[in-house]
């Protein structure tokens, strides 16, 4: 929910997207009305003139706006910047609205959605958590198709918590949910009713095969260096490492 973001998506939906609304809020599992939100900010004279490689670090500041408290990386690639850069950088808090679900919701007046994507910092869990305390109380097609949020274990440090992450996906799955695939990055949840209605959801999943043995329908699926694999193979592989 940084508004000058907000403000470039707004501009492109206006134009190209006429059907989509961009909504500048950010979700948690209660309607706390205001949230404390840290956004990176950069020296005014550093501002156009980087190196190649300052872009790069910079880039992926950008990309740890964190709800409640700064990014649990942000320390690390602060000091590595100001090592090789000879840069000061920072997180900015700035207020911004929290909405839960329920509330999202009602602004934006939809009935569920086939797809929720998610990569919000370590806000990913308290998303999920407020999502299942509407939908759980809703019909079951404003439950998402497939979820894919991110499981770097950024959840249980934001929460400050050991196996927030695995505690979602054991929620998703209790809520009618198959662990479809699992890694270091991202978790993808299918709806099993969905598997039996959506073509389009079945004929995307049955492209997926283990690299390993090249059977298809091994769930969960993890992700590996050596490339997606069922679970089996993925365990060998490990010991094989060991």
């Amino acid at each position: 929910p940084v508004s000058e973001h907000a403000r470039e998506a707004q501009k492109v939906a206006s134009e190209c997207l006429p059907r989509v609304r961009v909504l500048q809020a950010a979700i948690g599992q209660s309607e706390n009305g205001k949230g404390e939100l840290h956004v990176l900010k950069v020296p005014s004279e550093v501002k156009g003139g980087e190196s190649d490689g300052l872009k790069v670090e910079l880039e992926y500041l950008r990309n740890m706006s964190c709800l409640g408290r700064v990014h649990p990386d942000f320390q690390q690639c602060k000091d590595r910047i100001e090592w090789e850069h000879d840069v000061s950088v920072w997180m900015d808090p700035r207020e911004v609205d929290v909405v839960s679900w329920e509330s999202l919701v009602k602004i934006t007046r939809f009935k569920g959605t086939e797809v929720l994507l998610i990569d919000a910092e370590g806000s990913d869990a308290s998303i999920l958590r407020s999502m299942l305390e509407y939908c759980l109380n809703r019909p079951p097609e404003e439950m998402p198709d497939l979820i894919q949020f991110e499981s770097r274990g950024h959840c249980d440090r934001l929460e400050e918590e050991e196996g927030v992450e695995k505690g979602i996906i054991n929620q998703l799955q209790i809520a009618g949910y198959m662990l479809a695939s699992r890694s270091n990055q991202d978790t993808y949840m299918v709806k099993k009713n969905a598997m039996e209605n959506r073509p389009e959801l079945i004929s995307w999943m049955q492209t997926w095969k283990c690299s390993g043995c090249e059977n298809d329908g091994g769930y969960p699926y993890e992700m590996t260096a050596a490339g997606l694999m069922c679970s089996t193979c993925a365990q060998c592989l490990q010991h094989a490492w060991e």
